[in-house]
Formats: C-alpha cells, sequence, structure tokens
C-alpha cells in the first residue's frame, strides 16, 4: 500500500497543484503542454485512490457474513493502518481508519463486540491524531517532529486545505497596487514541502501478486455496502 500510494503521490505535478487551487482557467495551456508537464488527472486519481481504499474496508467486512469474521477483519485493517503510521503513511491510515468510521460500518455493533480491546486503543490513537480539533493539532505535531530525512506520505485533505487557505485568505494585490509576494512565496513553500515528500524513498520490497492486487482493488460501492451492512443489522435484530 505504501509503494503505491508513494508511485502515486510523486505522480503529481507543482503545476496540476496550481490548476487545482487557480483553476484550469487561470493556468494557460495547451493539452499537448499538459500532458509534457505531467498534467493527466494525477492528483484526482490520488484523490480517488484515497476513497476507494474507504471502501475497500467497507467492502471487506461487507464480504464476510459473520460477526466473529467481520470483527476480525477489522482487526486486520486496524492493523495495517497501525504499519501505515510506524512507515509515516498518515495518507492510507487516514483512509483505513476513515472507513472503518463509516455510519454503515460502525452500525455493526455486534460485529464491533468481537475487536479486541488492544485494537480499540489503536484505532482511538489513530483516530485522535487524524482529529480536525484545533486544525489538525495532533496530526501537524507529528509532522513537525519528523527528521526531515525520513520517509512520509502526508495526508493530501491537510495539505490542500494549507494551500486553499494560502490562497483565498490572501489578496493577489496589496492595498499599496503591488503584487502580493509573500501570498506567492508561502504557496511556493508549501508546494516545496510537497516535493521533499515526493522524493522520500522507502526501503521496503515489493511482492507483484499483492501490488498488483492492491493497485486494482475491487470494491463495491458506498450504495452496496450501505444495503449490506443493513441487512446485517436486520438478520441480527430478528435474532434477538
Amino acid at each position: 500500500l505504501t509503494l503505491i500510494d508513494m508511485e502515486r503521490l510523486r505522480s503529481i505535478s507543482p503545476i496540476e497543484i496550481l490548476m487545482h487551487l487557480w483553476g484550469s482557467k487561470a493556468v494557460s495551456m495547451s493539452d499537448r503542454d499538459k500532458q509534457a508537464a505531467g498534467i493527466v488527472g494525477n492528483l484526482d486519481a490520488y484523490i480517488k485512490r484515497w476513497n476507494n481504499i474507504c471502501y475497500w474496508v467497507g467492502t471487506e467486512i461487507c464480504r464476510t457474513f459473520d460477526c466473529r469474521g467481520r470483527g476480525q477483519v477489522m482487526e486486520k485493517f486496524i492493523d495495517i493502518a497501525k504499519h501505515c503510521k510506524i512507515l509515516r503513511n498518515y495518507s492510507t491510515m487516514a483512509s483505513i481508519v476513515g472507513g472503518l468510521n463509516v455510519p454503515e460500518i460502525r452500525s455493526l455493533k455486534e460485529s464491533w463486540k468481537y475487536v479486541g480491546h488492544k485494537y480499540i486503543k489503536l484505532l482511538n490513537e489513530m483516530e485522535d491524531i487524524m482529529k480536525p480539533d484545533r486544525n489538525y493539532v495532533s496530526y501537524r505535531k507529528l509532522l513537525a517532529e519528523m527528521p526531515n530525512s525520513s520517509p512520509c506520505i502526508p495526508f493530501l485533505g491537510v495539505f490542500i486545505k494549507d494551500l486553499t487557505f494560502l490562497n483565498d485568505g490572501n489578496p493577489k494585490v496589496l492595498a499599496n497596487g503591488l503584487y502580493n509576494f509573500t501570498k506567492i512565496r508561502d504557496i511556493s513553500n508549501k508546494i516545496n514541502e510537497l516535493e521533499r515528500y515526493q522524493r522520500s524513498n522507502y526501503q521496503i520490497s515489493s511482492i507483484s501478486e499483492i501490488y498488483t492486487g492492491l493497485n486494482n482493488l475491487q470494491i463495491l460501492s458506498e450504495q452496496q455496502i450501505r444495503q449490506q451492512a443493513s441487512k446485517f443489522e436486520q438478520r441480527r435484530k430478528s435474532i434477538h
């Protein structure tokens, strides 16, 4: 998962980030120039991948038809998220935690009873890291304390949020008629931060079959997950 996410993170070019920030019309480029610069929807694909991992969590849980089995799948995903945290792959960690916390999965109360206490504790710790309270203070603290040489895959949602704030919260032109170079510098520094993460190098071996499977996740739609989870709950209530 981490190797795949790093590969996808590296595919996002600074110009694509700026086009997302300012709108495609603000960056005038021909289709050929966009192709040459690597602007081929990599940012959108990265965001889609993040959402798909959320759905993958729900899919694997809903493919298991007994409560104990679903509890074991939940534990497995919590364990995967824990290893992502150790690797500083905060993107996948946040996605898995998000997938475990969607209402449809949270509603499977009988299944959650089979999740061990140590796993619940781990999940709560990761939830605390990604809480948006005080502008993601816990997550930002982890990044600030991280050595610059350490590989890391950041949670892109916070990165985009910061860039949007810098762009929308500051005028392009100052009251004296001069361009706001402080704004341009701050946006540039933020993009440089992303490029530093893109240069990260994980010393992890890839297993071809696993890589291929995880790179082509077979997932249920949000509606299908909701319907399946609802069936499980109806069955549980009918038994009780």
